[in-house]
């Protein structure tokens, strides 16, 4: 029987054993936050990334030999002691919000403390670069300075795993500001580097689209085509790259004066494509009021573009062609006032875009 005398006693026994526990479990754990890997498939590995290239990422987890992750599989990664702003950032720029994604770069660059942690300060270059160069292509902001960020990014970190994205980004770039020769360089680098049939399509679409930029229709056709026969996989995202390839293809035809084939395959695109598929939406709308303009069905085609201005304005480079084509198609229909306001609000928004220019 325990009395009321010996039972501090215990109590401090429990206690003291309980702590030096606790002491011992803690000399044995890790003494630095973890990086964290999410994959495609939608799981989290927790570890310190070892190794890191264009094409692969190396992670040691908390128990266990070292996993290496290819750039296909790799969904996202966070940094062991990032600042929370980062992550912010990263959300914005794929969001497409890319004035807040800046705005929280800029407090993350501040940090004097950021060039203790390498990895982090590297993706923060990226994502500053990538939101300006993408703010850029949209139309509202400085191409070549956006192009410059991007390829100081490029040259100088060459191991790490964003390059890919890095050179895709810079042929866009240069492919906006009509230099398809040098857009063609880094689209060639983009599939040397690609560990996924996708990332070679968006490759190939990126060339192809160069080609398509200069009206080299049969070129840009035979480039469309090859990024088809790519297709193999039945994935969402590479069913994605097919339906873009395509309604590049459907532009070419019309350039070629086989605008009734190119409206039928840019309707079979619209007609099979998900209602939350926006951006894929959008370029289907304006290929099919390209080729309906080249038929000579100019109400037809006013009406394809204004699905465009009307319920996808939120894809900011479809909607600036659409609105080129509108400010056109509004004049030549008699309406000056509609073909100035659709004018001004391409000016007002896309200012830098090329459809603006």
């Amino acid at each position: 029987m325990v009395t009321r005398t010996t039972l501090p006693n215990a109590r401090r026994i429990v206690v003291a054993t309980g702590c030096a526990l606790l002491l011992a479990m803690a000399s044995t754990s890790p003494c630095r936050a973890l990086d964290a890997i999410r994959t495609t498939k939608g799981n989290t590995i927790n570890g310190v990334i070892e190794g890191m290239s264009p094409q692969q990422v190396t992670i040691k987890p908390a128990s266990g030999e070292p996993q290496t992750i290819p750039l296909h599989e790799i969904d996202s990664i966070k940094f062991n002691a990032e600042p929370p702003q980062l992550n912010v950032a990263r959300a914005a720029a794929r969001g497409g919000r890319f004035d807040e994604a800046l705005r929280s770069l800029d407090k993350v660059l501040a940090d004097t403390n950021l060039a203790a942690n390498p990895h982090v300060e590297q993706d923060a270059r990226f994502w500053q670069a990538y939101a300006a160069s993408r703010r850029a292509l949209a139309g509202q902001g400085d191409l070549l300075a956006a192009g410059k960020q991007m390829r100081d990014f490029a040259q100088k970190y060459k191991d790490n795993y964003h390059l890919l994205e890095a050179h895709e980004v810079l042929g866009d770039l240069l492919t906006a500001i009509d230099r398809p020769d040098l857009a063609a360089q880094h689209y060639s680098m983009v599939e040397k580097l690609a560990t996924s049939n996708e990332a070679r399509m968006r490759a190939r679409i990126g060339s192809a689209g160069s080609l398509l930029a200069q009206g080299k229709w049969s070129e840009a056709l035979a480039a469309y085509d090859a990024v088809i026969a790519l297709a193999v996989d039945a994935t969402p995202s590479v069913a994605r790259q097919k339906r873009i390839a395509e309604l590049g293809k459907a532009v070419c035809l019309a350039g070629l004066d086989r605008a009734d084939e190119g409206r039928q395959l840019a309707e079979q695109i619209i007609d099979q494509t998900n209602p939350d598929q926006t951006d894929v939406l959008a370029r289907a709308y304006n290929a099919l009021g390209a080729c309906l303009r080249k038929a000579d069905k100019p109400k037809d085609a006013l009406l394809a573009f204004l699905h465009v201005d009307v319920l996808f304005a939120a894809e900011s480079v479809p909607h600036a062609e659409a609105l080129k084509n509108l400010s056109e198609l509004w004049s030549e229909a008699g309406d000056p006032a509609r073909a100035a306001e659709a004018q001004e609000t391409l000016k007002s928004r896309y200012a830098n875009s090329r459809w603006a220019r």
